[in-house]
């Protein structure tokens, strides 16, 4: 990156204007690496560690079962946060990992701190902030039925709602494509909620950490028709999305043996094939 310092602060104050940067937080993080390094391996590495050590303390911290969870992370999540998502998976690290202690305390401003940091790396980090409210809502059945009717009103107008995300985050990424997205995690991701709800009357109903997941898998299923046409819409959804990785865990340790045993067994199968199907390959930038 050529710019000068000037430059990258003259982009970032854009982020309070109407001709906006794209990202321009992400900007300053880039230069401040290049006072030390100007490799661009050696970034990638450093971006890595951002996200999968706060994401690796998470997991420790909150899941009931470790292995299920980096398993779920690796089919789901893998090709997205590794790969393509450097700006994302930053802001991601800040608001979903760095803010959920804020978040299970009900600490707003701490919580909202983490959000608006993160904002100027991935300005579609703000639909987290949502989380905050609709945890305060008791997960029953009155609540799962207004989920669903948004859902399917999300569904109907899903090219509006597309459009107006682009204009509001400022990435035409996000604008009704003429293609259509992915049908493949959305189905996947019907069929984790299904199980949720069926495994709920087993959970511990007072816990936060159970709470929030479910809040947050709920908030994703209301965006998950954006991916009927565009899978762009993956970048809003993964804030709430990733949250599957604690869930997921819990209920099957709150399952009876047997049930924990089966499910367990046969949802490790599945995302194994799963994983295997997809044939991941890291290429060396050499190669």
């Amino acid at each position: 990156m050529g710019l000068s310092w000037n430059n990258v602060f003259e982009n970032f104050m854009t982020i309070f204007s109407e001709d906006k940067v794209k990202d321009p937080g992400y900007t300053i993080l880039e230069k401040t690496f290049q006072m030390f390094s100007t490799n661009y391996q050696l970034w990638l590495a450093v971006i890595a560690i951002i996200f999968t050590v706060p994401m690796a303390i998470w997991i420790y911290k909150y899941s009931k079962n470790v292995f299920i969870s980096f398993l779920i992370y690796s089919c789901l999540f893998y090709e997205f946060f590794a790969i393509t998502g450097h700006r994302q998976t930053i802001a991601t690290a800040i608001a979903v990992f760095g803010g959920f202690e804020f978040l299970k305390r009900r600490k707003f401003w701490r919580f909202a701190l983490c959000i608006l940091i993160a904002y100027p790396i991935h300005k579609s980090v703000a639909v987290y902030l949502a989380i905050y409210f609709v945890t305060m809502l008791p997960v029953n059945r009155k609540y799962m039925a207004c989920i669903l009717i948004l859902t399917a009103l999300c569904f109907a107008l899903k090219s509006q709602i597309i459009k107006s995300l682009g204009t509001l985050m400022d990435y035409e990424m996000y604008g009704d494509s003429k293609t259509a997205g992915s049908v493949n995690f959305p189905m996947m991701y019907i069929g984790i909620t299904a199980f949720s709800i069926f495994a709920r009357k087993s959970v511990d109903k007072t816990s936060e950490i159970i709470n929030i997941s479910y809040h947050a898998e709920f908030l994703g299923l209301i965006f998950l028709p954006l991916m009927f046409i565009n899978e762009n819409a993956m970048r809003v959804i993964q804030y709430f999305s990733i949250y599957i990785m604690i869930l997921i865990p819990e209920l099957l340790d709150k399952l009876k043996y047997r049930e924990n045993i089966m499910w367990g067994f046969f949802g490790s199968i599945l995302m194994i094939a799963l994983l295997i199907a997809k044939n991941p390959q890291y290429e060396f930038f050499w190669q």
